[in-house]
């Protein structure tokens, strides 16, 4: 709810920091594993010139590399996912905060995490979300006269979705272009994409990590404001889907 002017304010913000620095760590253990898939993929593509170019191949390296690829595939996909989870925690925690202060968002707080799971929605509105988090925590701020530690600019919140947009393009190549691998010429092109795929994760890990890093710093500034005053009316809020409730919990 948002509080009366001329009034001490209440801290009516939820704890987001560990949410932040769970999010971020986990992003950073999805880079790295990135890099090891493109050094894993490139080890395999040049196992596969070898084998081309009609050069015997030991049985015992073909199963080590066979191994090493799908260990390093099982841990990014478990990475991926958790990192998935810890982000949209933390996202649905921010903008649940920001609705404190803020009587004139677009979307109910639940939106922060079902919007990632409904096709086509999934292209934007995560993106007009992560824009208002920027937008009215610096209109909120701006007003209050409160100096902040770091820029609250909107364009890094464009640069993050499009390499996020360009980094889900690149990881769906392989699938794309060759589908399952029947031959060897598939099997040196689908390695050759999952390194592309894999060299796109690392700019888009930093930039992820940058739009929480910047918001996570002015975020807890909200606590020293009033807010907006409060609305004389309601706004029937969109529904939500069930299954996102789960992910918001009370810690």
């Amino acid at each position: 709810m948002a509080h009366q002017s001329g009034m001490t304010p209440i801290s009516t913000l939820r704890s987001n920091n560990k949410r932040a620095d769970y999010a971020i760590m986990m992003i950073w253990i999805v880079m790295t594993l990135d890099i090891l898939g493109f050094g894993s993929s490139l080890l395999q593509y040049n196992l596969l010139k070898d084998i081309s170019r009609g050069e015997e191949i030991p049985a015992f390296t073909a199963q080590l590399n066979d191994l090493r690829e799908k260990i390093i595939r099982f841990l990014q996909s478990v990475a991926l996912i958790s990192a998935g989870i810890l982000f949209i925690r933390w996202f649905r925690r921010s903008y649940y905060n920001l609705h404190q202060k803020a009587d004139n968002l677009s979307f109910s707080e639940g939106w922060a995490a079902g919007a990632w799971f409904v096709p086509l929605l999934n292209l934007g509105r995560p993106y007009h979300i992560m824009q208002e988090l920027y937008i009215e925590s610096k209109r909120l701020l701006d007003t209050e006269e409160v100096e902040v530690p770091t820029s609250l600019h909107s364009r890094k919140v464009g640069i993050w979705w499009t390499i996020w947009i360009l980094n889900n393009l690149a990881s769906y190549l392989p699938y794309t272009f060759v589908g399952i691998p029947k031959d060897l010429n598939d099997y040196l092109v689908v390695t050759s994409l999952n390194m592309v795929a894999n060299l796109f994760g690392i700019p888009a890990a930093i930039a992820a990590v940058q739009v929480i890093r910047t918001y996570a710093r002015v975020e807890p500034l909200l606590n020293g404001i009033n807010g907006d005053e409060p609305i004389l009316y309601s706004i029937p809020e969109e529904a939500v889907p069930v299954w996102s409730s789960g992910i918001n919990d009370p810690d």
